[in-house]
């Protein structure tokens, strides 16, 4: 082997070692901001099936109110 292609080897897998720590830490901040997009969509619909809930309290309050008035008739 001469020289120039040893000089050349090592450029190729210093470079190949460069490219695949970018990749895994890029790869790894993207899983964090999908990860992080889950979890907001979960906390999102929890929001919202407690506003519906309380809703349907609401709802289910006045139903139980009109039957008593209709029961008093």
């Amino acid at each position: 082997m001469t020289a120039e292609f040893k000089r050349r080897l090592l450029r190729a897998i210093i470079r190949t070692y460069v490219w695949s720590t970018a990749r895994l830490a890029h790869e790894t901040e993207a899983a964090e901001a999908r990860l992080g997009n889950g979890v907001q969509a979960l906390l999102s619909a929890e929001r919202e099936q407690d506003r519906l809930r309380a809703r349907l309290s609401e709802l289910m309050a006045a139903v139980s109110r009109a039957a008593e008035m209709f029961a008093q008739f």
